[in-house]
């Protein structure tokens, strides 16, 4: 099945026991400040409910484009109630790191308040919501660098350089310096002679040592 995902912060939307003076049913008037819209357009991403793996791709995508890596909240539409309530859906490329991502972004246009309160009581209602925690996003940020899903260029993470593979990582994902580090930790037969002498210099150290104790 298909939905439109948008990021929120879930906090807002879940029943909040600290708002006593919030009756059952009522929203918070922060839960808006998540559909605020721009040029009257609301940005989402139509994914497969079915693909974890697709969500999990736009989800990196979108906190790529942040300053900080963090969870992501998701609220999940249904393209049906879209258009139960006059929505205009517009195909517009998104502007993410990642273009398949891109491909997949949709606007809500000419957006009147009324639809954002009836998205927003949707929302609310459906309760259809996931968090994707920090070090799945993290290491999914960090699979698409390295697979090239993710333009390297584009994400704005201001400590972005920490995606890029070490020099120790390069080494050990080289095949062919994998052997030569394999053969480096091998002692060769030349240390093992020395170390073998060296054993054999100290016994005789210590037998001399003992003859002049007793003649003493």
């Amino acid at each position: 099945m298909e939905k439109f995902l948008r990021t929120v912060r879930k906090s807002k939307w879940n029943k909040n026991s600290e708002l006593k003076w919030l009756k059952d049913g009522q929203l918070q008037a922060d839960a808006l400040v998540d559909l605020s819209s721009k040029g009257n357009k609301l940005s989402l991403y139509l994914v497969d409910t079915d693909n974890a793996d697709l969500q999990l791709r736009v989800v990196a995508a979108l906190a790529a484009n942040r300053d900080h890596i963090a969870h992501i909240d998701c609220a999940f539409i249904e393209p049906e109630f879209l258009q139960s309530i006059g929505v205009k859906i517009e195909d517009v490329d998104g502007e993410t790191a990642d273009d398949k991502v891109n491909a997949i972004h949709k606007d809500l246009a000419e957006l009147t308040a009324s639809q954002v309160f009836e998205i927003a009581k949707h929302i609310s209602d459906k309760q259809d919501l996931r968090r994707f925690l920090k070090n799945k996003v993290e290491g999914a940020i960090t699979s698409g660098v390295q697979n090239k899903d993710l333009d390297y260029a584009r994400i704005k993470l201001l400590n972005k350089e920490a995606l890029l593979p070490s020099k120790s990582e390069k080494v050990v994902n080289d095949p062919t310096r994998e052997v030569e580090i394999a053969r480096d930790r091998q002692p060769s037969a030349t240390a093992h002679g020395a170390s073998v002498r060296m054993t054999m210099t100290e016994r005789v150290f210590r037998f001399l040592l003992a003859l002049l104790k007793r003649d003493k």
